[in-house]
């Protein structure tokens, strides 16, 4: 049997770019598989190389497979490079309700200088709660948006600075359930 070569494309909120083009013996074939590509491949900012985004097959068009965005992780090395010495890395994890989907949302917290037990306990909750305030009735694209955007991440730091002095927000992975 011949293998065809078929385009991968983005989804509308990345203006439908060409992610790339894999080769299958039939479109069927493709539905499910999962491609990661670096933001700024899809027109994000190139301020998060760091960022690489996963797309899963949806539909096959004819030579054209469309995607939908199940998720993004950051890369070790970003992380690596933003948890300084003397200073202390806050993790969370939630399970989100959006409108459309629910989502697993992983973020990383890192302060200047060194934070007492008791203060990242305080940082970790308020992280947490500001996370489901802030994605309280969005839509997964609006989430996709504010993600790429940065600005909630900076709101979040923001508010976090008030409690201790913050060097980093970030959300580290998402995933789609």
């Amino acid at each position: 049997m011949v293998k065809q070569w078929f385009e991968i494309i983005a989804p509308k909120h990345f203006k439908e770019k060409l992610l790339g083009e894999t080769a299958a013996n039939e479109g069927g074939s493709l539905i499910g598989r999962v491609v990661d590509v670096s933001a700024p491949e899809v027109g994000a900012d190139p301020s998060k190389y760091y960022m690489k985004l996963f797309f899963r097959i949806d539909t096959v068009n004819g030579s054209k497979a469309l995607t939908k965005w199940v998720g993004h992780d950051c890369t070790r090395d970003f992380i690596s490079r933003i948890v300084a010495y003397r200073s202390v890395r806050i993790d969370t994890d939630d399970l989100i309700e959006l409108k459309d989907c629910k989502v697993m949302v992983k973020s990383i917290t890192v302060t200047f200088g060194r934070a007492s037990g008791k203060t990242a306990k305080t940082i970790r909750r308020d992280v947490k709660s500001l996370i489901a305030e802030s994605l309280k009735g969005m839509s997964s694209d609006e989430f996709v948006a504010a993600l790429m955007d940065g600005k909630m991440q900076y709101e979040i730091k923001d508010k976090l600075h008030k409690i201790f002095p913050m060097r980093c927000f970030e959300f580290r992975k998402t995933q789609i359930l």
